[in-house]
């Protein structure tokens, strides 16, 4: 299926807006437990609405009865965009993510 100018201008804003977010939002490098505040939390669970998306529609492509490889592009960008405009608002808001219990600190050790 070709792709139309207009899904790649949709892909493109959406990678683009997802960079210029990620460069203005420091992301850290461990798992973050979503809902730090009220608007980063609805962020976080529109991201998991469309990630469970994204694994239907590759469940749909792999039996054969989805042909259209746009949309998983799409639901993959959106949700890497939902997980940055997430730690933004959580950022806009003073909030420092908390991390995830490291294994040291589950054995307490």
């Amino acid at each position: 299926m070709k792709k139309s100018k207009g899904i790649r201008l949709v892909l493109l804003g959406a990678a683009g807006l997802a960079m210029s977010s990620c460069d203005e939002t420091p992301l850290p490098p461990q798992f973050i437990p979503p809902g730090d505040t009220l608007s980063g939390a609805a962020l976080d669970v529109a991201r998991t609405v469309v990630r469970r998306a994204e694994r239907q529609v590759v469940k749909l492509a792999h039996d054969g009865d989805f042909d259209n490889p746009q949309a998983l592009a799409y639901l993959n960008r959106l949700s890497s965009l939902l997980f940055i405009l997430a730690r933004y608002e959580d950022q806009q808001a003073g909030v420092t993510p908390l991390r995830a219990k490291q294994s040291s600190d589950i054995n307490g050790m």
